[in-house]
């Protein structure tokens, strides 16, 4: 997924976001209604003991009843309400109060058509953004569900533990547990749920008598601890296996020991369902509670990362209860062990109210006060609300997290791209000895055709010395070895000095390569986003045989211009030699024979030439021809060799041109990076190329 893709993603996502504000805020309108039902608290007196109750339930010696254990927690209140939590009652104001306070919040839900459609858009939209499989796929599918055929859902609490010593167990035990049931399979059951290998066990009313206490039917499951810290916080916005059931949950309750696990750990693993408003984090903890604002300090995590700032402020409306389960199991056990026991009640109070059981049994009861006609509607309706604030969290999230990804991509590939920089400088200022402190915009160019001049100028010298010994005498001697004297000539002198300064250096660029090679590899098997595709090509390129620098890598131009200059301009210069020899030849020949003719007398007695000539007069006449054939020859063969100067001198422009051209170009043969959009996988938003140009 490249930048542009992971921009329109946001943007898309921002629309679903914008969509449904407006039964997000409904939503948070209702948690947060000044007559809300999180705003009622359990009476004050409903903590106190009432001494001459107590007294009589010790002399019965027998198991108190449920009615006579709300009567001795609130004394005050003569016609008890519907219990909310073992041993605590409300007082049937607080009741009326509270069922007044849900009517109106109630009212204030948005209708069932515009969640399912909000819920259809979002189910839509998620593939798109997330990969698949995800758990907030099935989770929206089963509340579409839900919602669409109006079933009488239950109430969904899950119960997760961080790791083996968070007292996961123990807290579902002291909370599920009652002392004063008659049912004893029920309690028996609770004790040994954990005797099967499942990852996570369900109850419901049927197991537990607790689970009756509420306003509309509860399901609780319970996760069974990981032996081993949770690799989310390695791999953070990923969801474990074992964490998935905290998706669907109304209310997920994450229980986490703080000497085990750290605060600042917990809070930031965005694995775990803070998008829930009816999430609570139990601290098993015998201590008191510090302040939330210590809680939730920014405190550098095990990556080096921050809590970031919107959680931040989603922990300052957290629940978070600090709970000694083991205190509350010992409370259990006393009663057990002597239920008439003054002594043992008195340690059961005390020990039950202080472990702090008890305000998660009041905050259940306030995050399930749902009145009717429809208290299971109701709560499908928050519970839609928080599937589709909670799957936009993760496209959000997984987006951040990308886009990060994608910073360090481009940080790794600018890095490479500067190393590579210094790479090419420092080749032009060692091959043509550019100062540092040159202008940049002309030292390049300007040094490098500098550097080819003056070794074209030293190679025409030496050429000069080889070219003015082929006098026309000499070329008549040795026509057939003009070419091969040439030729033998330019391979020795054709930019001698620039061609050795460039063996050497082909030498130290393959060192270069080497290393620019294995940086790259080991940059892109370290990017947090990565492509087998793009791997295998990488490998293939680096390992072909036309990879590895040659000898001819830096001197290409040189030697293609050096075949250019024997091969043409030197071949032409032998045909001129072969035909000035053949003129010589012709012109002394008939010089030679007009002469020998008049000697003997022929010419004088023919009238070739249309008068008698004498010996002496074809004598000269032989001998000027001759003379004239080789002024011819010395012309042609100049003009031959001219031309030949002005080809070296047209070739060496070119070679100036050729380098200037080539040397950006042959960088690209020790190591390229570049970044393509047709990238090979949408998992690799920036693609690493090596390239070898042809």
């Amino acid at each position: 997924m490249g930048a542009m893709q992971v921009d329109l993603a946001l943007e898309q996502t921002g629309g679903i976001i914008a969509a449904s504000a407006h039964i997000l805020t409904t939503a948070s309108d209702v948690r947060d209604c000044p007559l809300s039902h999180r705003q009622m608290l359990p009476c004050p007196s409903c903590l106190n003991l009432a001494q001459p109750l107590k007294r009589s339930i010790v002399s019965c010696r027998s198991k108190p009843s449920i009615a006579a254990v709300r009567l001795w927690a609130n004394p005050t209140c003569h016609i008890p309400a519907p219990s909310t939590g073992r041993g605590f009652s409300v007082c049937r104001a607080c009741n009326n109060a509270t069922k007044t306070a849900s009517k109106s919040t109630t009212k204030g839900f948005v209708p069932r058509r515009k969640i399912l459609t909000l819920l259809h858009k979002t189910d839509n939209f998620l593939p798109r953004v997330l990969p698949s499989p995800n758990p907030w796929t099935a989770s929206l599918h089963n509340v579409y569900q839900d919602l669409n055929s109006q079933s009488n859902s239950p109430a969904r609490v899950v119960v997760y533990g961080i790791d083996e010593w968070s007292g996961a167990q123990d807290l579902v035990t002291a909370l599920l547990e009652e002392p004063f049931s008659s049912d004893s399979s029920q309690s028996e059951y609770v004790i040994s749920r954990w005797r099967t290998d499942e990852r996570s066990i369900t109850l419901d009313e049927g197991q537990s008598s607790y689970l009756r206490h509420f306003a509309l039917p509860v399901r609780l499951t319970e996760v069974r601890p990981p032996s081993h810290p949770n690799t989310a916080r390695n791999h953070p916005n990923t969801i474990e296996p074992d964490v998935t059931s905290l998706v669907d949950a109304d209310i997920p309750i994450i229980v986490c020991n703080p000497l085990t696990t750290p605060l600042h750990t917990l809070f930031s693993n965005p694995g775990l369902p803070w998008h829930n408003p009816r999430v609570i984090v139990v601290l098993a903890s015998s201590g008191t509670l510090p302040s939330l604002a210590h809680l939730i300090s920014v405190t550098p995590t095990a990556h080096d990362r921050r809590v970031a700032p919107e959680l931040k402020s989603r922990l300052h409306k957290l629940k978070i209860l600090t709970i000694d389960p083991l205190r509350a199991l010992g409370a259990l056990n006393t009663l057990k062990a002597s239920p008439t026991s003054a002594t043992a009640i008195h340690r059961y109070q005390d020990d039950f109210l202080g472990s702090g059981i008890s305000s998660l049994s009041h905050t259940l009861s306030e995050y399930l006060d749902f009145t009717e006609p429809d208290p299971c509607g109701d709560n499908l309706h928050l519970r839609a609300t928080t599937q589709l604030r909670g799957s936009l969290d993760a496209c959000k999230s997984f987006l951040s997290t990308k886009k990060a990804d994608l910073d360090v991509v481009v940080s790794g590939v600018s890095e490479l791209r500067r190393e590579i920089a210094n790479v090419q400088e420092g080749l032009s200022h060692k091959i043509f000895d550019i100062p540092q402190n040159a202008d940049p915009a002309t030292r390049s160019e300007a040094r490098a055709i500098d550097e080819v001049e003056r070794s074209l100028r030293d190679s025409e010298k030496a050429m000069k010395l080889v070219m003015d010994r082929l006098s026309w005498w000499r070329m008549v001697s040795q026509v057939d070895e003009i070419s091969t004297v040439v030729a033998d000539s330019v391979a020795r002198t054709w930019c001698k000095d620039l061609d050795a300064k460039l063996l050497i250096h082909t030498g130290n660029l393959t060192y270069t390569q080497e290393h620019l090679t294995s940086t790259t590899m080991r940059l892109l098997r370290s990017l947090p986003l990565s492509s087998p595709v793009l791997l295998n090509t990488l490998l293939q390129t680096s390992s072909s045989p036309t990879y590895p620098l040659t000898q001819t890598t830096l001197t290409a131009p040189l030697r293609r211009r050096r075949a250019q200059i024997i091969e043409y301009p030197t071949t032409r210069l032998q045909v001129a030699a072969q035909r000035v020899t053949i003129g010589v030849l012709g012109s002394a020949g008939a010089g030679a024979g007009v002469a020998w003719a008049g000697w003997v007398g022929w010419l004088a007695e023919s009238g070739v030439f249309g008068m008698p000539i004498d010996g002496a007069t074809a004598l000269g006449v032989g001998v000027l021809g001759t003379l004239v054939g080789v002024r011819w020859a010395v012309g042609r063969w100049e003009t031959a060799k001219k031309r030949w100067w002005e080809d070296w001198h047209r070739v060496g422009d070119g070679l100036a041109r050729d380098l200037k051209v080539y040397f950006p170009s042959s960088h690209d043969l020790v190591f390229v990076v570049e970044h393509h959009t047709n990238q090979p996988s949408t998992s690799s938003p920036t693609y690493l190329r090596l390239c070898h140009p042809t």
